[in-house]
């Protein structure tokens, strides 16, 4: 098989001037002649794969016929990594990412922790007492101005 690399458990395949391999359920396949990238279903090209082996069966050159039997066993394989990985299309990998999405979404403290409160008032209480004053100089009228602080 003319396996070019593995790396963390992918595996990338060539023949010829095309090199393909699994990523995220998809055959992803990079064509070196014009520098091209296509993604491509798993049942297409195992379909692919199908009749590059008819092809190879009737073939009479011995050689050729070796390559482009190869060529299918590798796209198989290569279709075998993308299945593991489930195919994003399949309805039950849908449902699986559906329910296991977040329900909320994402919130963002800026500066959490870092500004006195007050009593009570959150729950960063402890770390009031340990935080420095800011300069008199740069309060007026209870609003910090940072432009002081420099």
């Amino acid at each position: 098989m003319p396996l070019v690399s593995e790396h963390n458990g992918r595996r990338l395949y060539r023949h010829k001037q095309l090199l393909f391999g699994a990523q995220r359920g998809f055959i992803v396949v990079f064509d070196e002649r014009d520098g091209t990238t296509n993604k491509v279903d798993c049942a297409e090209f195992e379909l692919r794969a199908e009749a590059l082996g008819l092809e190879a069966a009737r073939c009479v050159y011995g050689p050729e016929r070796e390559e482009l039997i190869d060529a299918a066993n590798c796209m198989e394989a290569a279709v075998a990594d993308a299945m593991a990985q489930g195919n994003p299309l399949d309805p039950k990998v849908q449902a699986y990412h559906a329910r296991h999405r977040s329900k909320c979404g994402s919130t963002i403290l800026v500066g959490a922790g870092t500004a006195e409160l007050g009593p009570g008032v959150g729950g960063n209480n402890a770390k009031a007492s340990r935080l420095p004053k800011p300069p008199a100089a740069a309060i007026k009228g209870g609003v910090l101005l940072p432009s002081l602080l420099n």
